[in-house]
């Protein structure tokens, strides 16, 4: 386990993972000894977190110069700027320039860009430089020097990417690049939107509603620390939209922000994010409505996955940045559930009874994950303790038969995988792995719980609720690079619960 390792270390800075002047140490699994770390690459892309969005690029058209000056740098344009999308643009090249925020950057340009194609169902296009002349030995107006920079700018290594599926085959795609190139690229905006072909009043419709969601999901990724807001990209409706990807590729975003990748349509829906904090990354399988429970049912369920997150990530110690980003990805892409009929069901509607799906958990099968460094302090702005958190939860329902009348079973397995270790101080005291005086906690942690229940011939022949814990603490104190007390805390539990008569009497 790497830990950045920083005497000046700031406690306000640390829910966003953004370190500076840090050296890295390791714990060794051998002697538990932390030593300093022989590569700082990875410490390196934690304390300088990096950004990149890449998109497609188009013919660079006649420049327009823009006598504004941000920072004396001045303004080109590929096209002359007289509409909505080009006066956002400028607004917020200027807003970005005394702010320094992804978000100010970002600021309603996806619905300006969606809403402005919808009016005319034309493609568009639009690049605007804040260029500084003399970086590149330019020092006046220059036709062969500004196309360059419009060019540049529309080839920078931070991009957004929307692309909408219809189902009847359309495509309609966005794409975002910013940033500037450390030269005479100060800062920049290009934009474009195309369709595939023309759309229909129902297609323009149902694009139009992810208007709200795509600005909400870039506000997300531009905060001072990046969250995840997909909440207004999962709601639509699959009979008339088939897909919906967003692609985020960050290497100069100041918030950590590294990637993520969205995807949604009628039978799964998926996301991962990359940061500073971590990785986190849920995958939702949406192909068996039959077995989805209640509304209030789901709600309920994704409540009581949090809560166990929320135990995990408290037992491993570990932060709340990439907790925060695990939780909203977990509960948005577990929101809104197609209907029915827009899913292709592995069992027909109505072969389970509503007391059958109220013992399972009522959400669709999932994968979700979350892993990452952490770094805790005390309010004197120290170091206290660090470490790092990998923690994995699934769900898999297995069935076989159709109806009740014949045979059929169900068995819903839900399984959970903590590994975590840090190293602590003493005494709120600065974690100094030179001094070697410390304690060193790992935890390993399995959990799973099966509901099962099958029926012949019409009659419940069995149903029940089997789980299985198994859980350990090891601890480890260090005096002077030396292990001087260690202790293991091993938990084991099972149980078998029968709720046969449970759901007989339902019936």
């Amino acid at each position: 386990m790497t830990i950045p390792y920083d005497r000046k270390w700031n406690w306000r800075r640390c829910h966003s993972r953004v370190y500076t002047r840090a050296t890295s140490f390791e714990i060794d699994k051998g002697t538990s000894a932390i030593t300093p770390s022989s590569s700082d690459a990875a410490l390196s892309s934690i304390m300088s977190p990096a950004v990149e969005i890449t998109l497609g690029n188009t013919p660079a058209t006649a420049i327009t110069y823009d006598k504004t000056i941000t920072s004396k740098a001045e303004r080109l344009w590929s096209s002359p700027p007289s509409d909505d999308v080009s006066r956002a643009m400028a607004n917020n090249l200027t807003t970005h320039a005394s702010l320094g925020t992804l978000s100010s950057l970002l600021n309603g340009l996806g619905s300006k860009l969606i809403n402005g194609f919808l009016k005319t169902q034309s493609n568009f296009e639009q690049t605007v430089v804040a260029y500084r002349y003399g970086a590149r030995g330019a020092s006046a107006l220059d036709a062969t020097t500004n196309a360059s920079a419009i060019k540049s700018a529309k080839n920078l290594s931070n991009n957004i990417s929307l692309k909408i599926h219809t189902a009847s085959g359309k495509d309609v795609e966005i794409a975002i690049t910013f940033g500037g190139d450390g030269q005479s690229i100060q800062d920049s905006l290009s934009v474009e939107i195309h369709s595939s072909a023309k759309l229909t009043a129902a297609e323009q419709a149902a694009i139009a509603k992810l208007s709200k969601g795509f600005d909400a999901a870039l506000q997300g990724i531009g905060g001072d620390a990046p969250t995840v807001d997909v909440s207004g990209l999962v709601d639509f409706d699959t009979t008339v939209l088939s897909g919906v990807d967003l692609s985020v590729r960050a290497t100069s975003a100041t918030n950590g922000l590294q990637a993520l990748d969205f995807h949604a349509d009628a039978t799964r829906r998926s996301l991962t994010m990359q940061s500073a904090a971590g990785r986190v990354g849920v995958a939702v399988d949406l192909s068996a409505p039959a077995t989805w429970g209640s509304r209030a049912q789901q709600q309920s369920a994704v409540q009581n996955y949090l809560n166990q997150f929320d135990a995990a990530n408290k037992r491993a110690h570990a932060g709340l940045v990439l907790l925060e980003q695990f939780k909203d990805a977990f509960a948005q892409l577990n929101s809104d559930y197609p209907s029915a009929n827009q899913t292709k069901g592995t069992l027909p509607v109505l072969s389970l009874s509503d007391k059958d799906r109220s013992v399972l958990s009522g959400l669709g099968d999932f994968q979700a994950s979350m892993r990452g460094d952490f770094y805790n302090g005390s309010p004197t702005h120290v170091i206290t303790e660090a470490g790092h958190i990998d923690y994995q939860i699934s769900q898999h329902t297995k069935t076989n038969g159709e109806f009740k009348s014949r045979d059929l079973s169900v068995a819903q397995t839900q399984s959970a995988k903590l590994i975590a270790s840090f190293a602590k101080s003493r005494s709120g005291a600065m974690l100094d792995p030179k001094a070697g005086n410390y304690d060193i906690y790992r935890i390993n942690d399995e959990n799973t719980a099966t509901t099962a229940f099958e029926y012949s011939n019409g009659e419940l022949k069995n149903a029940f609720v089997k789980t299985l814990t198994n859980q350990s603490e090891h601890y480890e104190k260090l005096l002077n690079h030396k292990i001087v007390e260690q202790k293991e805390t091993p938990y084991k539990n099972f149980t078998v619960r029968d709720i046969t008569e449970i759901l007989r009497k339902a019936d």
